[in-house]
């Protein structure tokens, strides 16, 4: 008797397991998003919606993806383990960006080489008309259509403004020649022109210092910070013809533009004081 008991109960026991079985789910929701934009929204290659979706699917491993969307990346495919308590996916479009890399240049001959284009790291480069940055930039910016334009910089001819497309994950690099309105010339047409022309005034735009050290006969001291202040002490009655020059060209570039465009006639002396030295012209030392 006891042992019939004991075989019904544990029959009644596998009844109700197996009922429980039967009405135990065996499978879940996933909810899906995708983010910022509205993307496709794929499950085991099968399409779903599109931007949201509530996918009732059997408990297990499942493959979320995302379809393609225009000017963004679409997200990594996410590999989701969906359990009973379901389970919430995102997936985050990202924009596709570029590299845009732009140069200040100007023609100018460095100490030592031949004459060429060389970067000026001055003037603001404006994209969309809004400044960026001056004379090198590289910056990874969003892909699409953008106008380059640039500063006006004393002495000098402004480039013209320029139309760029940013692609994704490439780069684009872009160009622009400051064209000087004054001359460029050698160390020997400099000493040509001092020899010549009594008249010509000669400016060194460095610093006292360097000047003390060695500087042109006959040459005024006029640091590059304060040129602008000091122009009234060149003799206009003597002549407008100037003569000027630094230690390799870079600054005093940029000081003949500030001249030339003070209605001054410059000669600007490539490669500065370190190709007249190399050159064996003398220099007046003082102290």
């Amino acid at each position: 008797m006891r042992a019939s008991k004991i075989a019904a109960i544990a029959s009644a026991i596998s009844l109700l397991l197996a009922a429980l079985y039967f009405f135990i789910p065996k499978s879940a929701v996933l909810r899906i998003a995708t983010e910022p934009v509205e993307g496709e929204i794929y499950v085991d290659g099968e399409l779903f919606g599109k931007g949201t979706a509530e996918v009732t699917l059997p408990l297990g491993s499942h493959t979320v993806s995302f379809g393609g969307y225009p000017e963004y990346n679409s997200p990594e495919p996410i590999e989701v383990e969906l359990k009973q308590e379901g389970s919430t996916v995102v997936g985050t479009y990202a924009r596709q960006t570029g590299v845009l890399i732009i140069e200040n240049m100007t023609p100018l001959k460095m100490p030592g080489v031949t004459a060429g284009l060389i970067a000026l790291h001055y003037g603001k480069i404006y994209l969309n008309g809004t400044a960026i940055g001056e004379g090198q930039i590289c910056k990874t910016i969003e892909t699409g259509v953008y106008v380059v334009s640039f500063e006006d910089v004393p002495g000098f001819a402004t480039p013209p403004e320029k139309i760029v497309v940013v692609r994704n994950a490439s780069s684009e690099t872009i160009t622009a020649i400051y064209v000087p309105k004054f001359q460029n010339v050698s160390v020997a047409i400099a000493k040509q022109l001092i020899e010549s022309d009594r008249s010509l005034q000669i400016v060194d735009v460095r610093s006292p210092d360097e000047y003390k050290a060695g500087h042109v006969e006959g040459a005024i001291n006029m640091p590059l910070a304060t040129l602008k202040q000091r122009m009234s002490e060149l003799d206009v009655e003597r002549s407008v013809l100037i003569l000027i020059y630094c230690a390799s060209g870079m600054g005093s570039v940029l000081g003949a533009g500030i001249l030339h465009a003070a209605g001054f006639n410059v000669y600007h002396m490539d490669g500065g004081i370190i190709d007249w030295v190399g050159a064996g012209y003398p220099l007046v030392k003082e102290g």
